[in-house]
């Protein structure tokens, strides 16, 4: 949980992230607002949000390296 809460931050303050909201549904979905406008979202778990900040880290680092 350490590396995910380290990505948020980054992409936090980096400007990456917007918004962020849970959704109570009967399996809770957490919905990202990205700085663009393009909305992501996962499973409200461990896992799914550190799976989502990894993919969201990883699509940064591509664009950085490009």
């Amino acid at each position: 949980m350490y590396r995910a809460s380290s990505d948020f931050r980054t992409l936090r303050d980096e400007g990456v992230i917007a918004t962020v909201a849970l959704d109570p549904p009967v399996q809770p979905i957490l919905t990202v607002i990205l700085s663009d406008g393009s909305i992501r979202q996962c499973p409200a778990t461990d896992t799914g949000f550190a799976a989502l900040l990894s993919k969201l880290k990883a699509e940064q680092d591509a664009e950085n390296r490009a």
